[in-house]
């Protein structure tokens, strides 16, 4: 793994580009202009909550001892967000069947990054507040890829996979564009807003997911487009659909549930 990294990050640097990247202690193996081990912690440890710190740090190349530049810009979390790192590295480690290191739980406390730019490019707080825009634009790449499936193309020919990249992408704004309608205007005139503090008494029901809203809304869009059933279908098949849509003698409202099957 640290040799793929380093590995990466020359290619980069070798091509006339910068990094930046998240900090792995095991991937990255740190020196100082002596070629001495660093001791990240050591220095992480200086930091203040909310206090971002930046530090002149050199790495070897993956195939010969040449020293190579960088640097580590970090921040301290708070202390809720502490809590919240080392909760979910002891999770992760519990599903992976590891013991985790008690070094692994205290860089949980920190976002630590290494990049190849210098400070006269940017500054530590930019360095990142940059980082932190990426990791957004990452997540909105992950929901194209994994609702919309943007990254699969039933095409081999070079037009034919622009127009359907062409057509996923509208899709994927019209989505956006309803998600965001839906946000600041309500038809009916009335917005349901939870008193603070409440949430939802039910697990894992008190966090909104934008993930799964924007999922929603894709659904929604893809049956006005193509409707789940036409009419043709609902007249092939109408005699299994009235059977299914029989009720009991005894309950004479309609099963909202079973016409959800059809519409």
């Amino acid at each position: 793994r640290g040799y793929c990294q380093r590995k990466g990050i020359m290619h980069v640097v070798n091509n006339k580009g910068k990094v930046l990247v998240r900090f792995h202690s095991r991937a990255l193996p740190l020196y100082n202009r002596k070629g001495q081990q660093w001791a990240i912690l050591e220095h992480l440890r200086e930091l203040k909550e909310g206090e971002a710190g930046d530090w002149d740090v050199w790495f070897k190349e993956p195939d010969g001892e040449r020293l190579v530049k960088g640097r580590i810009c970090a921040l301290r979390k708070s202390k809720d967000a502490i809590e919240r790192s080392r909760k979910q590295a002891l999770k992760d480690a519990r599903r992976r069947g590891h013991k985790i290191k008690e070094e692994t739980l205290e860089h949980s406390e920190y976002i630590t990054l290494f990049t190849t730019t210098n400070r006269h490019e940017f500054n530590a707080e930019e360095i990142l507040s940059l980082y932190r825009g990426r990791w957004q634009i990452e997540r909105i790449f992950k929901r194209l890829k994994g609702i919309i499936g943007i990254g699969h193309l039933p095409k081999y020919e070079q037009e034919s996979c622009k127009a359907w990249v062409y057509g996923k992408m509208i899709v994927a704004l019209l989505v956006e564009r309803l998600y965001q309608e839906a946000e600041f205007f309500s038809h009916g005139g009335i917005r349901y807003e939870a008193p603070a503090g409440t949430g939802d008494s039910r697990k894992g029901r008190g966090n909104r997911s934008p993930c799964r809203e924007f999922e929603f809304w894709f659904m929604v869009v893809q049956h006005v487009i193509v409707p789940r059933i036409s009419i043709s279908q609902a007249l092939d098949d109408w005699h299994k659909i009235r059977n299914q849509l029989k009720e009991n003698n005894r309950e004479r409202k309609l099963q909202s549930e079973v016409l959800s099957r059809f519409i």
